[in-house]
């Protein structure tokens, strides 16, 4: 038998639909391609959601009379999608796209949204169910998405998510650690998933024999990350955030109607968390870095079925090519967010950088974010610009009224107007989002056995470097600071107390405190650490003029304090010769971010100067 070969779609409205021919479990895999129009294949085909895992295709099927290999995550799904009497139409990536072929790859996924919101319904293949946990599993969600029919009212938000939705007597069920599990599978971090699941018109999970629907899941999840009454899951306490939080962040803003997102109940929570008329395509970005992708470029292109990703007049901002390097497909990004007046002021920042290299790597912009999934140990701080997702008012450095304008010269140098107001003369040690909560078992080892709070250890260390610092005065600056401003209480000095209080307890420390603690609070411990989740994966810092900030790991003392026109939060920034900077990423400082220095210049033209940024 031939090895397959692929023929040449004749025309660019033009895709490949699979049908899967009919057979039993152990039977061999037949199937034949056809070429249609998507307008006239709309609704007659079933789309396929699944990932990748190994790339290398060592089994053999038949296609088209050919002999095609694929890889055993392919093979078991066609096995288990393939009916016994009749043939079903399917689409699947790594068969109806020649993956070989970039110039049709590339215009392919030009047209992957229309591809998954023209299906007739989605089918995510999460994989073989090798531990027998799917039926427990699936049960479980099935019967607490019943019990959240049951407990919700009409009106409700938020806040009845958290206090009111017990689902009771399901609270305690020993088989919600199957449910981490399930969130816990690879299909849930894998970029596209989001995008081919969120614009299904229907969308179920199918877990070796046992199928769900995918809202009752993203329903329970939502359930799990705000409900005080939801178990902690082992699997995954640290994956309902995540899930929750790219799934909705993206999916929200899709538009297409007839869609499976109507059934959920949590719509009005999800838009009251997310609010569609603040989003913006960065933030989509940004959700997509949480996210796998065997193709880095795919952190962009995934998010292209968002009405987001296009200009006004229609056209997408980017244009998927495999044929462009990495590092120009992130310069090229950059500048087409900037072209977009919802997009610009906010593009540089959501810069972050990993280390002094990728800083200084000529081959990217220091100011075009890098769009790629983070790394084990990449900076992974929550975007200052997301006071939405908290109730909270936007900062206001610039004030509000300027206009952000730009100009790119060539050899890719930004060109705005800023105002350079402050220098850093001291930084701390990372502050890992670990060591800003209470759970002292994920602190490093050095920190228990030393007895000694992280945050405590940081604050001896600033005043190693400044002893002007009175006690009390850093107590108040610190909690405001490490909130990002936005403490979540007005007590916040008696919050943090009673969160530094609550870490020496269990510590079980006796060393003196750099701040005096009352012997009893009525801070809340909970609403501090929860405040502090904005400092995390940042460094806390000093000013020449001593103001308080959080900075970029980069960062480093010397380095620019810079308001920059029509942006309201303010860059660091690293001058490398005479009015040439780097731009190291986003900046809270104490006094500045609510348009303090604005107001302090009264009638007076601001000291604006052209800053140019290599």
């Amino acid at each position: 038998m031939p090895l397959f070969q692929y023929l040449p779609l004749t025309s660019h409205d033009t895709i490949r639909i699979l049908l899967l021919e009919p057979g039993f479990s152990n039977d061999p895999i037949k199937c034949t391609t056809r070429e249609v129009t998507l307008t006239s294949a709309a609704g007659q085909y079933e789309a396929v959601s699944y990932a990748w895992g190994e790339q290398v295709p060592t089994i053999n099927i038949t296609c088209d009379q050919q002999e095609l290999f694929v890889t055993a995550i392919v093979e078991s799904l066609l096995r288990r999608f393939r009916f016994e009497e009749k043939s079903r139409s399917i689409w699947l990536d790594s068969i109806c796209i020649n993956q070989k072929d970039k110039a049709e790859k590339s215009h392919q996924v030009k047209r992957m949204g229309d591809v998954f919101r023209d299906a007739k319904r989605v089918l995510c293949w999460l994989g073989n169910d090798n531990e027998s946990i799917a039926e427990k599993c699936f049960s479980l969600v099935s019967r607490a998405m019943q019990r959240l029919k049951e407990e919700w009212q009409e009106g409700w938000g938020l806040d009845n998510l958290t206090s009111d939705v017990k689902l009771t007597g399901l609270e305690n069920n020993k088989d919600w650690d199957k449910v981490g599990r399930l969130l816990d599978l690879t299909w849930f971090k894998r970029v596209w998933v989001v995008q081919e699941s969120g614009l299904a018109r229907e969308c179920n999970l199918y877990w070796g024999r046992y199928e769900i629907p995918l809202y009752k899941v993203l329903e329970v999840v939502c359930w799990l990350k705000f409900s005080k009454y939801a178990p902690i899951l082992k699997e995954a306490n640290t994956a309902v955030a995540p899930v929750l939080t790219v799934f909705t962040n993206i999916m929200c803003t899709y538009c297409n109607k007839p869609t499976w997102r109507d059934m959920t109940l949590s719509a009005k929570v999800v838009e009251e968390v997310l609010p569609l008329k603040r989003k913006r395509y960065v933030d989509l970005l940004f959700s997509a870095r949480s996210l796998q992708a065997t193709d880095q470029r795919d952190i962009v292109y995934s998010s292209l079925g968002s009405p987001l990703a296009y200009y006004e007049d229609g056209k997408p901002m980017v244009d998927p090519d495999y044929n462009e390097p990495l590092s120009s497909l992130q310069s090229k990004t950059a500048i087409a967010l900037l072209r977009n007046p919802r997009e610009a002021p906010y593009v540089l920042l959501f810069v972050t950088h990993d280390s002094k290299a990728d800083v200084e790597d000529d081959d990217v912009p220091s100011w075009a974010p890098r769009w790629k999934t983070f790394g084990k140990s990449s900076a992974c701080p929550i975007p200052l610009t997301k006071n939405h997702e908290y109730h909270q008012m936007p900062y206001r450095a610039s004030g509000c009224s300027a206009t952000f304008e730009y100009l790119i010269l060539p050899g890719g140098i930004l060109t705005v107007m800023g105002w350079r107001f402050d220098i850093l003369n001291w930084t701390s040690s990372r502050l890992k989002p670990a060591h800003l909560r209470s759970n002292i078992d994920k602190w490093d080892p050095h920190f228990r056995d030393s007895k000694t709070p992280p945050i405590e250890h940081e604050s001896l260390r600033l005043l190693q470097h400044d002893s002007s610092w009175r006690p009390g005065e850093i107590l108040e600056l610190l909690s405001f600071t490490l909130a990002g401003g936005r403490p979540e209480s007005r007590d916040h000095v008696d919050d943090f107390s009673a969160y530094c209080k609550s870490v020496r307890d269990k510590v079980g420390t006796r060393r003196i405190s750099p701040f005096p603690l009352p012997s009893s609070s009525k801070g809340d411990a909970q609403v501090a650490e929860r405040a502090m989740r904005r400092a995390g994966d940042r460094r806390l810092a000093l000013t020449a003029q001593r103001r308080m900030a959080l900075v970029p790991l980069v960062a480093e003392a010397g380095d620019i304090c810079c308001i920059v026109q029509g942006m309201n939060i303010p860059l660091v920034l690293r001058e490398i010769s005479t009015g040439m900077y780097r731009c190291i990423g986003e900046l809270y400082c104490s006094g500045v971010m609510e348009g303090e220095l604005l107001e302090q210049h009264g009638s007076e033209a601001p000291p604006w100067e052209q800053i140019r940024l290599r």
